[in-house]
């Protein structure tokens, strides 16, 4: 591809009709290639609600404006919540769109997928455009274009539908600044690439040059043009909020591209500009606001510390956009970054001065050249005291892109110096490098919706018959907070009326990942208990503290009562819960409760509380046989195929004195025994990981396997745990990378530095 002479340019795309429908062919494989899997993704949280919402609401400001408010305690009790939390946005445009796509599609998730897809193909050919404008070179402005289809932070927000926003935001503010430009008289060519403009009559004589020849007239303002780039600018704000951005961009176009004499004859526009700003402002914090949940944002809290929090959250983000680290929690779930990992921050600090020194070398003398780190810095300020989640970074992708190609598509006027010679090699390496990067990112992603649907896929195998009234959930991972929604998606009409509960949630987001039990103690009280990481600590636990609770962090002896039972906190410490007891009002046996356990080798089991008429089997005596090698080995083939009468040929084999016999029934059994006893919770685990048993720890194991595991019990737990293997590998995929990453580096830029703190 070749550079275009300037002459042609003049602020138009390319005049060949072929080559632009080469270009536009190029970003529109790059984008199904990158993104077309996402068709197929489905749902994922908040998709839940909104779908919801869509189908329910109507078409007046107000249904647009509250589809996206989130009240989590609607279709999620938790019984340690003393205040309410909520979420509430101001989006309609892109609701809008989105409940245009249900509408048209009949509901069809696949296709309100595409319509994402085609957004972000849409703002590629944008940021091409702005490309070819500034450099007036096909091929780097390809590049551009290119970079910002396979941006590792678009993977997240065109994947999931409740960040379309975003990206419908991006391409309105895109295509506003585009008609802006056109509309103000500015020409962005090389022709006019080079130092600053001249803006006196000073400057002319000491170049040489008179002023008349140096200082034309500021180009009228195209008044059409200009009502369609506010038109643009209004919607972008209703799309998302942080487009109020834009009217710093477009001064900073005019005076870098026009110079003082433009921006002082465009003061009347700025002040229509802010003036729809500080309206939007005022109606959206005082009219139609409500505060978000505690954690995920955090707000001045009377320390120092607070200030250096979002210096290292923005520092953050900007390393996260241009180093294309994963833009997840980061500084967010420190208290203060500084003192808590100083190593981190000084890493950030060394990217971001390697990769701004770097840029400013290659486009140093590229007329606003500035503008594209101010993008960047403009995008994520607005969100700094938000929790970092990787749609966020979405909008810096066209700072980052067309920063990329700057100096590379300007090179031969610019004269970059010192490693900025190597801004060529550079772009194309970080696109290569980027496009590697894709099968990372699309592993993260597939792993959380796998987390979500897992639980979803074990529990939907049985549904729930119609006397069940409430559900309940112990160790239920986080990212399963709309299994309500889910559920009905599921199961249908007969969920309607039912209550989901949260006993506890796992310490980690997506799996429980440590030893569980939980013991009954009668037919009305059961116990949870953990060891390792405790329930309600780290960033999670804060949230479900500082959030939820005005009266602070669980205390041991502390007893909460809720309508259905009662929590009393057993055993706690600065660090977090670690043993919970409840006590019900009805039995919890009752058929009007259902109780669902998630382990760490297990999601979702279905826990069955014995009845106060229950008592334990009685243990008969253990048949003496006299036993084979070959009889343990059936037996124990017979065992893991479903067969639990064969547990007892090897309880005699654990019994027969002969210590090869023994040693291999023992280890026949276990197989079986231990993942179930795992998966149910049972207190006999730790028993079960022991070497061959006392006689007396034997007899233990064998009541409780008599009394606790019957047929059915084996085919849920053992026999269709391979049903899931599937979506279960697919989940632990954000694990696989993450202990990559742990081995090349501990740092909080890819969540593998030290544990974030609990609450305080």
């Amino acid at each position: 591809m070749q550079d275009l002479p300037v002459s042609s340019l003049h602020n138009d795309p390319p005049r060949s009709f072929q080559k632009g429908l080469g270009v536009m062919l190029v970003l529109a494989l790059a984008t199904f290639a990158t993104h077309g899997w996402s068709l197929g993704d489905g749902l994922f949280l908040d998709d839940h609600w909104h779908q919801r919402q869509l189908q329910m609401r109507g078409w007046s400001l107000s249904d647009l404006l509250h589809t996206t408010t989130l009240e989590p305690d609607q279709f999620m009790k938790t019984w340690w919540q003393e205040k309410p939390i909520r979420w509430q946005y101001a989006r309609p445009v892109s609701i809008a769109l989105m409940k245009l796509a249900y509408l048209a599609s009949g509901g069809n998730v696949p296709a309100q997928h595409a319509v994402s897809i085609l957004l972000h193909f849409a703002n590629a050919c944008l940021v091409y455009v702005l490309c070819m404008w500034l450099t007036a070179h096909r091929f780097w402005s390809l590049v551009g274009g290119l970079l910002f289809v396979i941006y590792s932070h678009s993977v997240f927000a065109v994947g999931w539908l409740a960040s379309q926003n975003i990206v419908l935001q991006t391409g309105l503010m895109l295509g506003a600044m585009l008609v802006y430009v056109r509309a103000s008289g500015l020409r962005l060519h090389p022709a006019k690439a080079l130092g600053a403009p001249l803006s006196s009559p000073e400057d002319a004589t000491q170049a040489g040059r008179s002023p008349s020849a140096q200082r034309p007239s500021v180009p009228h303002l195209n008044r059409g043009l200009f009502a369609w780039a506010v038109i643009l600018f209004v919607l972008a704000v209703f799309s998302r909020e942080n487009a109020v951005m834009l009217p710093v961009i477009l001064v900073a176009f005019d005076f870098a591209f026009g110079g003082r004499r433009h921006v002082r004859a465009r003061l009347g526009v700025y002040a229509f500009l802010g003036f729809l700003t500080i309206a939007f402002f005022i109606w959206r914090t005082v009219y139609f606001y409500h505060p978000i949940p505690g954690v995920y944002m955090r707000r001045p809290d009377g320390e120092g510390s607070y200030a250096l929090w979002c210096l290292a959250k923005f520092m953050h983000y900007l390393c996260s956009a241009v180093w294309l680290s994963p833009m997840t929690v980061g500084p967010t779930g420190r208290y203060n970054p500084f003192t808590e990992v100083p190593g981190d921050c000084l890493l950030m600090v060394v990217i971001l001065g390697i990769m701004g020194s770097g840029y400013y070398l290659a486009c140093r003398n590229a007329r606003g050249y500035w503008i594209w780190p101010l993008w960047l810095a403009l995008s994520f300020l607005p969100v700094v005291p938000i929790m970092a989640t990787p749609h966020s970074g979405y909008l810096g992708g066209v700072g980052f892109s067309v920063a990329m190609v700057l100096g590379p598509g300007l090179r031969d006027c610019i004269r970059p110096i010192s490693i900025g010679r190597w801004c060529r090699p550079i772009a194309i390496w970080f696109l290569i490098a980027t496009s590697t990067y894709i099968p990372i990112y699309r592993t993260l992603w597939s792993g959380m919706l796998a987390a979500e649907r897992y639980t979803i896929a074990k529990i939907s195998t049985a549904p729930a018959p119609t006397e069940v009234t409430d559900i309940f959930f112990i160790n239920v991972p986080f990212v399963n907070i709309y299994s309500k929604l889910c559920l009905e998606e599921a199961w249908g009409r007969s969920m309607e009326d039912v209550q989901c509960h949260v006993m506890t949630y796992a310490p980690n987001l997506v799996r429980m990942e440590d030893r569980c039990i939980v013991e009954q103690i009668d037919a009305y009280r059961f116990s949870v208990s953990v060891e390792g990481r405790p329930f309600f600590s780290s960033l999670l636990g804060r949230y479900l503290i500082e959030s939820m609770r005005e009266s602070g962090p669980l205390q041991s002896g502390e007893k909460v009562s809720s309508g259905l039972f009662d929590a009393e906190v057993v055993d706690a410490d600065m660090t977090g819960v670690r043993k919970l007891l409840f006590t019900f009002r009805r039995p919890l046996a009752s058929e009007r409760f259902r109780f669902y356990l998630t382990t760490r080798n297990c999601v979702a089991a279905r826990v069955y509380f014995r009845t106060k008429d229950e008592k334990s089997v009685g243990v008969p005596p253990l048949a003496k046989l006299s036993l084979s090698p070959e009889d343990v080995v059936l037996a124990g083939r017979r065992l893991a195929s479903g067969d639990g009468a064969a547990a007892e040929i090897l309880f005699s084999g654990m019994h027969s004195g002969l210590p090869a016999l023994m040693s291999r029934s023992w280890s026949a059994f276990r197989q079986v025994a231990l993942p179930v006893a795992e998966a149910m919770g049972s207190p006999i685990q730790g028993k079960l990981e022991e070497t061959l048993p006392t006689p007396v720890v034997l007899s233990k194991i064998r009541s409780w396997w008599l009394n606790a595991v019957k047929d059915e019990t084996l085919e849920a737990l053992w026999l269709r745990h391979n049903d899931f293997q599937e979506i279960r590998e697919a989940r632990d995929g954000i694990f696989t990378v993450r202990g990559i990453a742990s081995m090349i580096i501990r740092t909080d830029l890819y969540l593998t530095g030290p544990p974030f703190p609990g609450p305080r």
